[in-house]
């Protein structure tokens, strides 16, 4: 049997900062952790916030650690590379109750240490932040408080731990503890059993379990649920605080938090755990409610009316520890007495004190979270009899790879570290612009799923939610990608390794940036035309359109997308085209009215070239950038956020590319062509489609494709499959799913349908990314440029960059984008 000299049972972030601690003495310690990964439960399901100090009775415990650990959180975030946004906050309040609120919390905030508070006026607010509400009165102003994340610090903390000599050891969830003369035998649930001489319990929400496997009860754990909301940063007027909500009635307000992508959080809500519910079980702890989402969204809206009507991309649910006292009654049984513990409990016992327990560690416990590691360090070297001689015989290392965003870096710094690993100049997250190589540095320190490269590196934060990238990070975590590409007649130069110049740039070789392309070599023969594309062939989503209904350019038959696709690259032989293939453009502008510019070729996109990063300069533009399709998380149904569920876009590439079925039991929200279409190509690849859901009270469909699929001779869509009037009402299951419930006509259906798929066909949205940095140019805000765009025509977002196709505006078919490539063509020559 191994033995340590400390146990610590627990890896969220105080576990991890407690061993980075540990780990600068010469003390054996190992950290145990149940989960697949670090820090995923409370650590990665909060408000981020490092808060002023304010809010706590000057003189406790939770004050002095919040103002303390305001300032050494943040100095040991830079110390790891894990990045601090110091944006300040703003209470804002509507009257004279909410008035007296902040009037307390500003005593205490300067009795307690707290710099740069002012209370504000109505038009001091806003002219700090102007996206308040209109109503708002009266601020507290903190510039102290920031912005981090804490499952980053976590890890961070848990590698510099590693490297300073402590063991991390993952699935080893503690099951088991005795006294075994002068040292505790812990058992893991996989049998294993170690020895230690003190015992740090850091197991959150389970603490007070862990705690009576060898002391009496003294303190419950009486878990709150908390819902939270995540607004994409097109939905971001430009809050750059945070912003608290004190209502005027005295219930719970809300926080807004701008966060380091760009998104805002929202949350949270309060509500008390299902009876019967172990916080333990992760679905319990993940799963969010109806009520929880409206009440944040009505207060979010309250605060900042500039997101009222604006989508969120994604609902969360996360736990509160809150600690409440225990006694014992006349039958020995012990019981919590329903008196809630306002502070926080670090509390040792045991022989020497060398059972350490961290009950109830709430807000502000990020906040607080490095000047505790500290004091339990402290706690423990006193257990084991050394404290008053032990000194740090090492200091805890950083990270070994500097935490670092490649699209961040200058040009010049992106194009070198290319060229010493290609895979830092292949994008795989769209929306995050994340390359293959950070993907890699996060398997390298640890992550074995997709959700733990997410918490490191930042995929799957956008808007699609992972929709588009997740496939690839799994297959990055478990075998080589598997595509195939479409043979064409393009010039591919995806291998330059140097600036390109040319006189039109098209941005997407899909249905849409192929049909401009031969309008534009047949108005303007000696144009040097560049197209740029993600995938590694032309095509987009023709590629894996296997179905028919596609009208061919030279006949009236029915083809299919590859069929289609032929027809388009037809045309384009012997033209003067070259393609880039594998092309992720990640930025596009106009000069700004101060920049220097190549005045014949004014428009400049930077670009990872397929393992490079190269400049690109053009004349002109077009954005043919196509379109997201909705996903479950911008329909914000309640529940879980379980492996399971996916776009159709998702599924289709699945079964007509990679051949390989998402599951075998499905249901399918959607009955507008594509929901007929992935239904029909389920069925036929083997799956059972149980349900098909349509809100509306009647099949979206074409009425030829509903005769195609649903009611004429051949079809193989059982009609009794669809539930019109119907939704997801909560989706079941972590870390899989395991079924849904439905609403229909606003009712809960009263059993559950059992399923492992869940495939949303609920439309699409104009991709229009890339308006952010020509925006930019013109002083705009991003989120501000990006949603003055929705609506833009072709000529309208610069004066040499156009839209066309789907990112312009939705088209009811790809034969109709053909056919408006005309005039798209026409108005873009006219810019020149």
């Amino acid at each position: 049997m191994d033995h340590y000299d400390v146990c610590i049972a627990g890896g969220g972030l105080l576990g991890c900062l407690i061993a980075m601690e540990l780990g600068r003495y010469p003390v054996s310690c190992i950290l145990t952790e149940k989960n697949e990964d670090l820090c995923l439960e409370i650590s990665k399901a909060n408000s981020a916030v490092l808060y002023p100090g304010y809010d706590h009775k000057p003189g406790t415990l939770k004050s002095r650690f919040a103002v303390e650990g305001n300032r050494r959180t943040a100095k040991r975030c830079e110390e790891l590379s894990v990045p601090v946004v110091r944006c300040g906050s703003l209470m804002g309040a509507f009257g004279e109750a909410g008035l007296q609120v902040l009037r307390k919390k500003y005593r205490q905030g300067l009795e307690s240490g707290v710099s740069g508070l002012a209370l504000l006026g109505r038009e001091e607010a806003l002219a700090l932040e102007p996206f308040l509400s209109p109503e708002i009165r009266y601020a507290l102003f903190a510039p102290d408080t920031a912005v981090i994340s804490p499952w980053k610090l976590g890890m961070a903390a848990a590698e510099a731990a590693r490297m300073a000599g402590v063991q991390v050891r993952l699935g080893a969830e503690v099951c088991g503890i005795r006294s075994d003369g002068g040292s505790f035998v812990v058992t893991m649930k996989s049998g294993e059993e170690i020895s230690a001489s003190c015992i740090v319990n850091a197991a959150g929400v389970n603490s007070d379990r862990l705690r009576e496997l060898i002391l009496p009860p003294a303190v419950r754990i009486r878990p709150d649920m908390a819902d939270y909301l995540v607004y994409g940063r097109e939905q971001n007027p430009g809050l750059s605080r945070v912003l608290f909500y004190e209502p005027e009635d005295g219930t719970k307000g809300v926080t807004l938090v701008p966060c380091e992508n760009g998104a805002i959080l929202a949350g949270a809500s309060e509500r008390p755990m299902p009876a019967g519910s172990d916080p333990g079980e992760r679905e319990i702890a993940h799963r969010t409610a109806a009520e929880g989402i409206r009440f944040v969204r009505q207060r979010t809206e309250e605060i900042c009316p500039s997101l009222s009507g604006a989508a969120p991309i994604r609902c969360f649910a996360g736990l509160r520890p809150n600690p409440y006292e225990v006694e014992r009654d006349e039958s020995g049984a012990y019981s919590d007495t329903g008196r809630s513990i306002r502070s926080f409990v670090i509390e040792s016992g045991g022989r020497n004190g060398s059972f350490i327990s961290l009950l109830g560690i709430k807000t502000p416990g990020v906040t607080a979270s490095v000047p505790i590691a500290e004091h339990v360090a402290g706690m423990v070297l006193q257990a084991l009899e050394n404290g008053k001689t032990a000194v740090p015989v090492r200091q805890a290392k950083a990270p070994m790879r500097e935490a670092r965003s490649v699209c961040e870096l200058p040009l010049e710094k992106r194009k070198a570290l290319a060229a010493e690993d290609p895979s830092y100049g292949k994008i795989v997250c769209r929306c995050g612009q994340v390359t293959e190589g950070e993907i890699l540095d996060a398997v390298r320190d640890g992550a074995v799923t997709a959700e733990g490269v997410k918490l490191r590196c930042g995929t799957g934060m956008g808007k699609c939610q992972g929709a588009r990238c997740r496939a690839r990070i799994e297959t990055i975590l478990e075998e080589p990608a598997r595509f195939r590409p479409v043979a064409g007649v393009l010039q591919d130069v995806s291998s330059h390794r140097s600036d390109l110049i040319c006189d039109h740039l098209i941005v997407g070789a899909g249905a849409a940036g192929l049909s401009i392309a031969s309008v534009l070599s047949r108005l303007d023969p000696s144009a040097d035309i560049l197209i740029a594309d993600r995938e590694p062939s032309a095509g987009g989503v023709l590629v894996q359109c296997l179905h028919d209904g596609f009208p061919a350019i030279r006949n009236a038959g029915m083809e299919d997308g590859p069929a289609f696709l032929a027809e388009l690259l037809r045309e384009l032989e012997g033209k003067k085209i070259r393609c880039l293939f594998g092309t992720h453009i990640t930025e596009i502008r106009e000069p700004g009215a101060d920049e220097e510019a190549d005045a014949s070729h004014p428009v400049t996109a930077v670009a990872a070239a397929d393992g490079n990063w190269i400049r690109i300069r053009a004349k002109n533009a077009v954005l043919c950038t196509g379109a997201t399709e909705r996903t479950a998380g911008m329909m914000m149904v309640p529940g879980t956020r379980p492996a399971g569920v996916y776009t159709a876009g998702e599924v289709q590439r699945m079964l007509n590319l990679e051949d390989r079925t998402p599951g075998k039991r499905a249901v399918l929200v959607g009955t507008g062509n594509m929901g007929l279409i992935m239904a029909d190509l389920m069925i036929q690849k083997g799956m059972e489609v149980l349900r098909i859901l349509e809100k509306e009270d009647h099949v979206t469909a074409s009425a030829a494709n509903v005769r195609k699929y649903l009611t004429g001779p051949g079809s193989r869509i059982p009609g009794e499959r669809i539930l019109l009037e119907s939704e997801v009402g909560e989706i079941l299951g972590m870390p899989r799913l395991t079924g849904i419930i439905v609403r229909r006509k606003g009712a809960a259906m009263p059993e559950p349908i059992l399923c492992d798929t869940l495939v949303i066909a609920a439309g699409l949205l104009p991709d229009r990314q890339l308006l952010q940095g020509l925006y930019a140019a013109q002083g705009l805000h991003p989120a501000q440029g990006l949603r003055a765009a929705q609506g833009l025509r072709a000529a309208e977002p610069g004066k040499r960059v156009s839209l066309f196709g789907n990112c312009e505006h939705i088209y009811s078919s790809v034969s109709a984008i053909r056919t408006a490539a005309e005039r798209a063509a026409e108005e873009m020559l006219k810019k020149r």
